[in-house]
């Protein structure tokens, strides 16, 4: 029987970074995490989640605050937690999302490339020379695109965002943006090429 599961925010908030450290050698271990989620990842032919802030680094300080205690909340999830992701049996996840830019452009940058290093394919984000690159998977001999886009950015409006870095990321932008029918003309674009060569699109 074919499988497709998507199973939501991959996220980490500050106690579940605390708990995973093992003080003996202080790395972080995240597998119990997945233990029963992964017998059924593993068994369908395709499993997203959406990998809800970044891997910045060390240097950059982990996740701030928990959900509720009235504080602040920067992500960032140690370089294990994308181990982890892949081993649980998710084959795909998307980056477009509120907290990509929460350790800022450059641990956005090198969320890709911890991604990358553990062999996670991913869509939503890009280094400034990937933004045509879109990602098409063949899943049981039928081709899918994936599209993923992000409506809100924390601590840099899409505007300033699109301004800056428009090659970071995908947006949806409301009305009100300058830049609206711009980004919309290029959706439509989009999406009339992959029309074209009768793909399945799948939209986040």
């Amino acid at each position: 029987m074919n499988k497709n599961i998507i199973c939501g925010d991959l996220i980490l908030l500050k106690d579940q970074v605390i708990s995973a450290r093992n003080i003996s050698n202080g790395k972080y271990e995240f597998d119990e995490m997945f233990k029963y989620p992964s017998e059924h990842l593993k068994k369908s032919d395709l499993s997203i989640g959406v990998y809800e802030g970044p891997s910045a680094g060390n240097n950059a300080s982990f996740t701030t605050s928990n959900c509720g205690d009235g504080l602040p909340l920067y992500l960032n999830f140690p370089d294990e937690f994308a181990e982890s992701v892949k081993k649980s049996g998710i084959n795909l996840v998307t980056t477009a999302n509120n907290h990509l830019l929460d350790k800022g452009i450059e641990g956005a940058l090198r969320t890709i490339d911890v991604l990358k290093k553990y062999n996670i394919t991913h869509t939503g984000s890009n280094k400034f020379n990937e933004k045509n690159n879109l990602l098409i998977m063949e899943i049981k001999s039928i081709k899918f695109a994936f599209l993923s886009y992000t409506s809100i950015m924390n601590y840099l409006g899409t505007e300033k965002l699109y301004e800056k870095y428009p090659n970071l990321t995908n947006i949806l932008s409301f009305m009100s943006n300058k830049y609206y029918n711009e980004i919309y003309k290029n959706i439509k674009r989009i999406l009339l090429e992959l029309k074209i060569l009768m793909l399945i699109i799948l939209l986040f």
